[in-house]
Parts: C-alpha cells; sequence; structure tokens
C-alpha cells in the first residue's frame, strides 16, 4: 500500500468535506436546468415520463404514443416523482440523476474511509465528483447515473461481506442489484455476480461465494423487488416487452451493432483515458504498478471489477462510451492510493490542459471549417453556433484555462491536489458555461419551435426526424409519420426539399416546422 506523507500540500483533514460539498453542488446540481434537454436519450426519457402522466399509466411506458421497452420502471418513477416535486421541466427530469451521482460520491467516500483512510477516501470522492464525464452523466435525464449507484453499492456491499460476512450485507448486495434490475435491467446484476465471483475465486473461496447467492434470503428480497413490476408488465403488454426488452435491448445489443455504435477492441481502452479525465496522467502513472497491486486483497477487487467491464464490454457488439461507468469506480479508488505516485506536473496537467485549449478555441471553428462544409444542416448548425460562441464564453473559457496553468506550475500543491482543484475548475466552466451553451446551439431550436407549436396549437408530425423533446416542450406525444395536407411538419432543414408543397412557419439552427398545402398522394 502506497504511504503518504502527512504534510504534502494542502492538510485535506482541514478543508476536505468544504471541497467535497462544493464539488457535489457544482458538479451535480449547479445551472442543472439551463440547458434544454439533449435529443435523443434525455428527450425519450423525459418525454415516456410525462406520457405516463398524460395516459395516467405508470406500470408501462409509451413514447410518442408508440410502446418504449428500452428500460425499466424504476428511472420514470424517480423522475415521475421529481415532476410531481418540481413540474414538467428540465430541472425535474434531471434532478433523479444529480441525487444519484452526489449518493455514489459519497458511497465512495464511506467505503474508501471504511477499508483505507479518511484522506485517501476525500480524495478518491474528490476525483469521483470532479471527473468530467462522471459530471455529464450526472446531469443527464437518462437511467446511466442511478444504475451506476446501485451497482457501486452492490460491490462495495460484496467486499465488505467478503471481509466480516455480515447477512445484512449480504441481503444488501440483493436489493441494491434488484434496484438496479429495476432501472436498466440485467447489467445490473451481471456486474456484482461476476465481478464478486471472480473475487472470491481469487481468493480461494468461491464456496463461500456459492453459499451467499444461494442463501433463501437474497434471492427472496431480489424476487420481492423485481417481480412485482416485471410480472404486471408482461401481463399488461405480452410478448413483445420480453422480445423488445429483454431480446433487442440487451442480448441483441451485445451481440451486434445497434443504430451504428460499434468499435473494435481498443475502443474502451481509449475511452478509459477519456472518461478519467482531468485525472488521466495519474491513472497512466498508476498502470505499470499493476502487478504488484494485485497482491493486495483490496486493489485486487478493484482490478478485477475495472477488468472485468473492460473486458466484457470490449467484446460486446454495440459499444457507446457510458458502458464503462459501470466499472469506473474502482479506478477513482485506486488512484487515490497510488496519488503520490504522480510526480512530474507535466505528465499531470497534460490532459486537462489540452482538453481546456481545445474548447477555449471551439469559437474559431465555424469560420476555419465552413467553407469546406456543404450539407445543408451542418451549415445551419456551424451558423448558430458562431452566434452563441460570444463574449461570454471566451471570457470564461480562457479564465479557467489560466487558472488550471497557473496550477500546472505551482509548487504549493502536490500534482494530484491540483489535479482536483482542476477537476472542480472545469465542472464549474462545464456547468455554468460548456454545457448551457452546447445545449443552445444544439437544442435551443428544438424548445423554441416545440414551445411556438404549443402556442399555436398545431397538429403535428414529426417527419424523417427522432428529436423526441420536441414532444416534452410541445407537450404533446408527436406521432412520426408522413404529413397530411393541412398538417405541420417537424423536420430538419435539410429535409425540407423533399417535403410536398408547404408554407414555412419557422426555421432556426437545423430544424423547421412547415404546414402541407397539398398532399403529394
Amino acid at each position: 500500500m502506497t504511504q503518504h506523507a502527512p504534510n504534502s500540500g494542502l492538510d485535506f483533514s482541514k478543508y476536505s468535506i468544504w471541497f467535497l460539498f462544493a464539488a457535489l453542488a457544482i458538479s451535480f446540481f449547479y445551472n442543472l436546468g439551463a440547458a434544454p434537454l439533449f435529443d435523443v436519450d434525455e428527450g425519450a426519457f423525459s418525454e415516456a415520463t410525462r406520457e405516463m402522466f398524460e395516459r395516467g399509466d405508470f406500470i408501462s411506458t409509451y413514447l410518442n404514443g408508440v410502446p418504449r421497452y428500452d428500460k425499466p420502471i424504476l428511472i420514470y418513477w424517480l423522475q415521475a416523482l421529481s415532476v410531481l416535486l418540481l413540474g414538467v421541466n428540465e430541472t425535474a427530469f434531471r434532478l433523479p440523476s444529480a441525487l444519484a451521482s452526489a449518493l455514489w460520491v459519497l458511497s465512495i467516500f464511506r467505503f474508501t474511509e471504511k477499508v483505507l483512510d479518511r484522506e485517501s477516501a476525500f480524495t478518491a470522492a474528490l476525483m469521483g465528483a470532479g471527473s468530467l464525464w462522471m459530471l455529464v452523466l450526472g446531469r443527464a435525464a437518462t437511467a446511466d447515473a442511478v444504475v451506476n449507484l446501485f451497482i457501486a453499492l452492490s460491490l462495495f456491499e460484496t467486499y465488505l461481506y467478503a471481509l466480516d460476512g455480515s447477512p445484512a450485507r449480504r441481503n444488501r448486495v440483493f436489493l441494491w442489484s434488484a434496484l438496479g434490475f429495476l432501472t436498466k435491467g440485467p447489467i445490473a446484476v451481471l456486474v456484482p455476480l461476476a465481478v464478486g465471483f471472480l473475487f472470491f475465486l481469487f481468493e480461494g473461496r468461491w464456496r463461500d461465494w456459492l453459499r451467499a447467492v444461494t442463501r433463501p434470503a437474497g434471492p427472496a428480497i431480489f424476487a420481492l423487488t423485481t417481480f412485482p413490476w416485471y410480472v404486471a408488465q408482461y401481463v399488461k403488454e405480452g410478448q413483445p416487452f420480453i422480445d423488445g426488452f429483454f431480446l433487442r435491448h440487451n442480448v441483441s445489443r451485445y451481440l451486434s451493432p445497434m443504430e451504428g455504435h460499434s468499435g473494435g477492441l481498443y475502443y474502451y481502452p481509449l475511452v478509459t483515458l477519456v472518461i478519467v479525465l482531468p485525472f488521466t496522467g495519474l491513472l497512466l502513472k498508476m498502470i505499470p504498478r499493476f502487478r504488484s497491486s494485485l497482491k493486495n486483497p483490496l486493489e485486487r477487487f478493484l482490478w478485477i471489477w475495472f477488468g472485468f467491464v473492460l473486458i466484457f464490454f470490449s467484446f460486446s457488439g454495440t459499444k457507446l462510451p457510458h458502458y464503462l461507468m459501470h466499472g469506473i469506480t474502482p479506478l477513482f479508488i485506486l488512484m487515490a492510493v497510488h496519488r503520490d505516485r504522480l510526480k512530474g506536473r507535466l505528465a499531470a496537467f497534460t490532459p486537462p490542459l489540452l482538453l481546456l485549449i481545445a474548447v477555449a478555441l471551439l469559437p474559431q471553428v465555424p469560420a476555419l471549417v465552413r467553407p469546406h462544409v456543404h450539407e445543408v444542416e451542418a451549415l445551419a448548425v456551424l451558423d448558430y453556433a458562431a452566434e452563441h460562441l460570444g463574449a461570454s464564453y471566451r471570457f470564461w473559457t480562457l479564465a479557467v484555462l489560466t487558472v488550471v496553468a497557473a496550477l500546472a506550475f505551482s509548487r504549493k500543491l502536490p500534482p494530484w491536489q491540483g489535479l482536483i482543484f482542476s477537476g472542480l475548475l472545469i465542472a464549474f466552466l462545464a456547468a455554468h458555461t460548456i454545457i448551457p451553451t452546447a445545449g443552445n446551439i444544439i437544442q435551443g431550436p428544438v424548445k423554441e419551435v416545440g414551445q411556438l407549436a404549443k402556442e399555436k396549437g398545431w397538429d403535428v408530425v414529426m417527419w424523417r426526424v427522432d428529436m423526441p423533446s420536441f414532444s416534452v416542450y410541445r407537450g404533446s406525444p408527436t406521432p412520426r409519420r408522413d404529413p397530411a395536407a393541412g398538417e405541420v411538419a417537424f423536420t430538419r432543414v435539410d429535409k425540407l426539399e423533399e417535403l410536398p408543397p408547404h408554407e414555412l412557419l419557422y426555421r432556426k439552427g437545423n430544424v423547421a416546422l412547415a404546414r402541407i398545402t397539398e398532399s403529394n398522394e
């Protein structure tokens, strides 16, 4: 185990609790509703939740009037509760993810304090809160942050059960796995089950693991938690639910690419370097210690956790960056353990500085690439982006870049502490500037046109576009089909020429509304 100099840099025992509260507030709650809902995922989850109220059906989820079997029910129930408290708005739809992410960070702290020490606990928690990718998912109206919490809780209890054999811990593993199964499905059971088995196997205790998973209390807790909804959903929806959820969105998604999301075996190793930003340099410094760290039971457990998720999803047909979040939690604890191994400031600060330089240069991109772009939709987005990447954006990105550069050259803090401060600064920049700006560029026109359609009471159909957030802002399901004469079509600007004769009602960014004046039929 790495030893840490007690007086190196800032004394975390005095200030860490305030840093942790600040990190949670900035990363997951500050400006939570500033950006419009992003399509497709945020729009789809939010509209499906909104339609539950409209239909008076809180068992099955529908999207634009069509059954949605992508995910189980718990995330929709959590969003529905939030909507009841806060109303139909972006903050309400995102609040369950923000709360789950805050609890995830606190669970990292609590677990690490139990198995290591208080300073390592604060370090691991602050790294988790300061991770840019976890910030993004913690602000998304999707199921990912919630299931990430339940998987982490399941595996923390698994390791602690291996230490003390507490029946209560064993039962909590089943409870957290069951709630994860209600949130996202089989992956919430597979990861804790496989990681637990592999760890007990390497410890020569596989019989203990087998006894633990076959004790009647655990499976009973799992069944009582999950079966009522799954059975009710099957009785209500029948075989299409089995085919849609289990076969299409789980089995088929793993066996073959869906919606063009594919990649080679190198995909997730590269993704790992990105999703731990700004701590990539620390991760790279830690990896060469992999073999020696396996000698320690805790580190062995953490590497098995990360390694299983990395390998499992590397062989998945469908690859998306957020799949790796199921195994990213142990890396923050491992980096906290080995934080003092990062000596070089260049290795530590190059990744976050490159990220901030790229972000600061974004206002130059529209003018540079526009002469080489010919697609109507891309040109519309570039022109709209140029209007929003103005003085405020430049000020805040350059300000944060300057402070992080100063931290890179400062000798008052060890590199790992400088990275934690950098993570907080980047989190503030993302919450205050980057995410709202990106939302206004990409989704601002969708929100505006949806609210316009609601105000005018237009009969709208969605044509050759999949942007379910439009229905949220319109306050009504929007069928996806060809428009008839007299109906209004919501579509992309590059599809306008393919529409039947029409009257243009709205055009901004890459979206448009057009009333059909004459049908092609």
